[in-house]
């Protein structure tokens, strides 16, 4: 008879090979296709990417463990800095590509008339300030390493804070200052600006709203599905002893984050309206 531990092994590995097959179709056209090469495209690339590193990972993982456990074991054990900070950093830049793309947006809409946000280098330095910033944020839990590969209790508050509330912060603190700004700039008055002036600057103001209000909307769902997502995990790994925690909750628990990425995955779909339209003719053509 199958165990639970079982099934819920062979859904993990399900759900991240799926996970990590629909970012895989939606990163390649993106990057091979230049048509796809502009800003949305590639702030949604960068999320997509982060999405899809993560999941290649645990899917790995847990293949592994459920294969060979006793050897992945010994690997945990003799590569602990790895295994510590790896797994650490990939989950972290899920949150944090969001977060990324929420920030360049905000500059994007406070300084509209100024080109150089609106350039591929400007999103590119955003990405990269992003990636490094994740990585040091990881660097901490090596601290926390006792022997046999043990985390000290902090370790998982730590990480509670970091890939939680640290970047729901910076989420909403972002967003804050974008809705102040686009507030105030449509009810600023210019007494000295003539009319025409005053039209040829709202329209640009309006379409730069309607663009960036439609990405927003996505990263605001996105962001929020992630923190419901993998916020109880972390808050049940960080205020639970894990030798105490019941191993069906924490399956559980595990199986609700992945289908947080699955909604995630999807909802860039659903976002990508050009690129759905040309998977579409693709695979039209194909079956014709």
């Amino acid at each position: 008879m199958v165990s639970f531990d079982e099934i819920f092994s062979y859904l993990r590995i399900v759900l991240f090979a799926l996970i990590f097959f629909i970012a895989l179709i939606y990163t390649i056209p993106i990057i091979c296709i230049s048509q796809f090469h502009h800003s949305h495209m590639i702030l949604t690339l960068n999320i997509c990417v982060a999405t899809a590193l993560c999941s290649l990972y645990w899917l790995l993982f847990y293949i592994m463990l459920m294969l060979q456990r006793q050897k992945t074991y010994r690997f945990m054990i003799n590569s602990c800095v790895f295994v510590c900070i790896f797994p650490t950093i990939l989950t972290l830049l899920v949150p944090f590509s969001l977060v990324t793309a929420s920030i360049n947006r905000y500059f994007c809409v406070k300084y509209y008339t100024k080109t150089i946000y609106k350039k591929k280098r400007w999103i590119f330095i955003c990405i990269l300030t992003q990636w490094i910033f994740t990585t040091l944020l990881s660097l901490p839990t090596l601290a926390g390493i006792e022997s046999g590969c043990v985390l000290s209790r902090w370790v998982d508050i730590y990480k509670l804070v970091v890939i939680a509330i640290l970047p729901c912060l910076m989420f909403l603190f972002t967003n804050i200052l974008m809705y102040n700004n686009v507030r105030s700039s449509t009810t600023r008055i210019q007494p000295l600006a003539s009319a025409s002036q005053y039209r040829s600057s709202n329209e640009q103001q309006m379409k730069i709203n309607r663009r960036d209000v439609h990405l927003l909307r996505h990263m605001i769902i996105m962001f929020s599905i992630f923190i419901g997502g993998w916020t109880p995990l972390y808050v049940l790994l960080a205020f639970q002893p894990q030798f105490s925690i019941n191993p069906v909750l924490l399956s559980c628990l595990t199986i609700w984050c992945q289908l947080a990425l699955l909604c995630d995955i999807i909802d860039l779909f659903l976002y990508n309206h050009q690129l759905r339209k040309y998977l579409r003719t693709i695979f039209l053509r194909n079956n014709c």
